[in-house]
């Protein structure tokens, strides 16, 4: 039998929880790969914040709902890739900007309505300044209770966004990098959402990591090759892996932490020397090794991350399949995924009154308390 095979049977077999949560997070139930919230539901991917709903990809927020990638802002609503916002709505792309609407690449500006590209304004009205009283009565009257008024307001900010001039990327105080959103970088080539990073190539969501190659999320990695992490990472030395953490010399393992050389394993916390969760004194290990390793170049298995078939989860049950442009799923299953349907509710009947979006009132104060 392939170590692959192996590997997948017994990382089916191996417990593991559900969520990955802090235990330090008060009221936050319904959260995933997130620490120190308080008060938040349905919030992934989020490093501390309070009163948070429908909110991802964020650091220090209070107060919002339906953010994605916005860090230190407070009361914002379906804002995103913004920083240190106050009472911003719709707003995307901004920085330490105040009670703001549908603004988009706008820097230190307050009172603004549906503009673009302003640098430290005030009472700008589609990219018109017309002063603290004309702004008051035009924003009087703008009426936000009525979702086709929104709706309507949502396709002017999008024709608003196509029209508004911008920059290639999102670059900044990077040298010789090829990317977007990459920071403080040197030498990265085909990356995303990198910060504080130093020769690095085809990686995304990467902070305070160099001299690595294919990876995907995690602060503080050196010397590693394709290894995902969803959390910690501060990886040294680690290959084929994911959700790996403060790890040394790691291969092929899932779900370990404060580990070093150890190949094959699941879920280990402070382990050495270790095959399969197999524990081997340093001797036996290094000779098993070479043995598993000689075998895995000959059947071709060594050198990559685990084929698209050894997923544990379904192709569809995952997030990929949330994204726009990976909902082709007979291109999915060529490469290997499995892609077979199922059960949108795992079986469970859906009881209680349903109501449908096309029957909720359009406007807000038409809504009783009992929807």
């Amino acid at each position: 039998m392939k170590l692959f095979d192996q590997f997948y049977k017994f990382q089916l077999a191996v417990p593991r929880p559900s969520l990955i949560s802090d235990p330090k997070n008060v009221n936050s139930d319904f959260t995933n790969v997130s620490r120190s919230l308080k008060n938040c539901y349905f919030t992934f991917d989020q490093n501390g914040g309070e009163d948070l709903y429908y909110h991802q990809c964020c650091a220090e927020d209070k107060n919002c709902i339906e953010c994605w990638a916005l860090d230190y802002s407070d009361t914002c609503y379906e804002s995103k890739i913004g920083q240190r916002l106050f009472k911003c709505f719709f707003c995307e792309e901004c920085r330490n900007c105040t009670e703001s609407y549908f603004l988009w690449n706008c820097r230190n500006c307050d009172y603004c309505f549906m503009s673009s590209n302003l640098r430290n304004k005030k009472y700008y009205f589609r990219n018109e300044y017309v002063g603290r009283d004309e702004y008051q009565k035009r924003m009087r009257e703008i009426y936000f209770g009525s979702y086709k008024n929104i709706m309507a307001l949502k396709k002017e900010f999008w024709e608003m966004k196509m029209a508004a001039s911008r920059k290639p990327n999102w670059n900044e105080k990077s040298i010789n990098s090829f990317g977007d959103y990459i920071v403080n970088s040197r030498n990265i080539y085909f990356g995303l959402w990198v910060t504080n990073c130093e020769d690095l190539a085809y990686v995304e969501g990467i902070s305070d990591s160099r001299d690595s190659y294919d990876l995907l999320g995690g602060p503080n990695s050196e010397f590693s090759y394709e290894v995902a992490n969803i959390w910690e990472g501060d990886n040294y030395g680690c290959k084929f892996s994911m959700h790996i953490d403060s790890c040394r010399e790691m291969e092929f393992c899932d779900f370990c932490s404060n580990c070093r050389n150890c190949f094959g394993c699941v879920g280990l916390d402070n382990k050495e020397f270790c095959i399969l969760n197999r524990q081997y004194s340093e001797g036996e290990y290094w000779k098993l090794m070479d043995i598993i390793k000689a075998n895995m170049l000959k059947s071709g298995e060594y050198g990559e991350f685990f084929p698209p078939q050894y997923l544990p989860f379904p192709y569809r049950t995952t997030m990929v399949a949330y994204y726009y442009g990976f909902w082709d799923y007979d291109n999915a299953a060529k490469y290997g995924y499995d892609v077979s349907p199922v059960n949108e509710y795992g079986g469970e009947t859906i009881t209680g009154e349903v109501i449908n979006s096309e029957d909720l009132p359009d406007d807000i104060n038409d809504a009783k308390d009992d929807v």
